[in-house]
């Protein structure tokens, strides 16, 4: 840089006869900005007297960004150290871990064993006695039990394991937190249906309040439920019939919307209660009444 150019980055120039007065003092700064052949130039005066003063309040305001940063970090803190402990109470588990309750349930060889770890034993303990007696439970045999990952919910987080069975067949164990203790969820192992799937085919039952199928959009409008303008058409299948099966929601409702939601792009596990209509079933069709749950656990 030439000599003129360092002249340029700052220049003082003192008034004659001013002498120290401080009240006088100015300081000319000329501000290179730019290449050299494309120098511009712009005077700023600067008051000295102010100097102090600014000075001060960049020391105020530094203090005060330190202040807020000090809060922010600590409202941080906080939340983290919140977080943590709601991750702590969440694996608050009274005895033994969710795997470890899972693996002693399929290891157990007595209805009694099992009730041990299941979830309102009381309530489910006919529907664990008939499905080991009388359903699949009595013939399956467990191969491997791999795990999953869980899913959370607005009432409880679900530990999910896979079952794998020597027929090639699976099911889905899931073990949720009871009063801080792991419990295995019979009726989502079970595919628990209200109405036995057979029944509900044949016209013996007319509606179930319960039942556990993977549900995908459908395109089977026919018989009464041609009208796509009423009626949202689903597919429906269980492992537990060996046909798919069409179910409809009236177009529009807070039931369809929500199904639409769940099953847009994939296949969802869904919790419902349906119904046959003008005897429906013996199309294979049956009307959405309401959705239980997005899944086989709630």
């Amino acid at each position: 840089m030439s000599a003129k150019h360092n002249n340029d980055w700052q220049e003082e120039n003192r008034p004659p006869g001013a002498g120290n007065s401080a009240a006088s003092k100015r300081v000319r700064i000329k501000k290179w900005r730019g290449a050299p052949g494309k120098a511009k130039v712009q005077s700023e005066k600067i008051d000295l007297d102010k100097v102090p003063m600014m000075l001060d309040g960049a020391a105020i305001a530094a203090g005060l960004i330190g202040i807020i940063l000090f809060y922010n970090e600590t409202i941080s803190d906080t939340k983290n150290t919140q977080a943590t402990r709601a991750d702590i109470k969440v694996e608050e588990w009274q005895g033994m871990l969710p795997l470890q309750v899972a693996e002693r349930y399929i290891d157990a060889t007595t209805n009694e064993e099992r009730l041990r770890w299941v979830r309102d034993p009381e309530e489910n303990a006919p529907l664990l006695e008939d499905f080991y007696q009388n359903g699949a439970g009595a013939k399956e045999k467990i191969t491997e039990l791999k795990q999953m990952e869980p899913v959370s919910t607005e009432k409880f987080l679900i530990h999910r394991y896979q079952v794998r069975l020597a027929d090639g067949a699976n099911r889905l164990l899931c073990v949720v937190q009871i009063d801080n203790r792991a419990c295995v969820d019979f009726k989502a192992y079970a595919r628990h249906c209200s109405s036995k799937w057979q029944d509900l085919l044949s016209g013996s039952a007319s509606a179930a309040a319960e039942v556990r199928v993977f549900l995908d959009a459908g395109n089977a409008y026919m018989h009464q439920y041609a009208d796509e303008a009423q009626w949202t058409c689903y597919t429906a299948t269980t492992q537990d019939w060996e046909m798919p099966l069409f179910f409809y929601a009236e177009r529009g409702s807070k039931t369809d919307e929500a199904l639409r939601n769940l099953t847009r792009g994939r296949s969802q596990r869904v919790t419902l209660a349906i119904r046959s209509k003008d005897n429906s079933h013996e199309k294979k069709q049956f009307e959405i009444v309401e959705l239980l749950a997005a899944g086989w656990c709630y």
